[in-house]
């Protein structure tokens, strides 16, 4: 969503836009220091925006979504279609937010369709035992982000599979092109991965 976010505005950002991975520290309201670190305690300078994205560089990440600004990345958020109210806090910019799989799905089934925005659900119709059909549920599909945006993103997350931290993927190569994002959180308590290619989505 940071990333996103910054992409949706090309007048002042791309993919090969540099942003800093040195170290970063915010002050909070209540007077503590927020000082997010990266997975291998180690600072990059500066790098290409795509990299610090393939590479999960929280010092980066974190730099760049405050300079952004946390309402419009919860908007972002919003329009991907998580629907729980999220407050703005710096490490919403690193995902510091509890959320089932099926919402992390539901984010990445907007990324996958181009920006279309289809409530994931597991129940198209229900039909009493002779067939006569009680109720459906239609598809519904909405767009919310610029295809042009959503390309561009997709192109970063492949980068993560290629040569980020998803690289292990490589032996899906060359039959499976698969875009997606790692994330890991402290102590190695949850560590996942979402991504998709073609029509499938994990």
């Amino acid at each position: 969503a940071v990333y996103l976010t910054a992409i949706e505005q090309p007048d002042k950002y791309s993919l090969a836009s540099l942003v800093s991975d040195e170290e970063y520290s915010l002050q909070l309201p209540n007077g503590s220091q927020w000082t997010p670190k990266n997975y291998d305690q180690k600072s990059h300078e500066n790098v290409l925006l795509y990299r610090a994205l393939a590479n999960s560089y929280n010092q980066a990440t974190a730099r760049l979504g405050n300079q952004i600004g946390l309402e419009s990345i919860l908007e972002t958020i919003k329009r991907l279609g998580i629907e729980q109210p999220l407050l703005a806090l710096p490490s919403i910019t690193l995902g510091a937010v509890g959320m089932a799989p099926i919402e992390v799905g539901q984010m990445f089934q907007t990324m996958s369709a181009d920006g279309f925005y289809t409530p994931l659900q597991a129940i198209n119709s229900v039909m009493e035992p002779r067939g006569k059909v009680l109720n459906s549920y239609p598809l519904a599909v909405e767009q919310r982000f610029d295809s042009t945006s959503i390309y561009i993103l997709r192109h970063a997350l492949q980068a993560t599979t290629h040569e980020g931290t998803a690289k292990a993927l490589n032996w899906l190569l060359p039959e499976f092109s698969v875009a997606g994002k790692t994330g890991t959180t402290n102590d190695l308590r949850d560590s996942w991965f979402a991504g998709f290619s073609g029509d499938m989505m994990a």
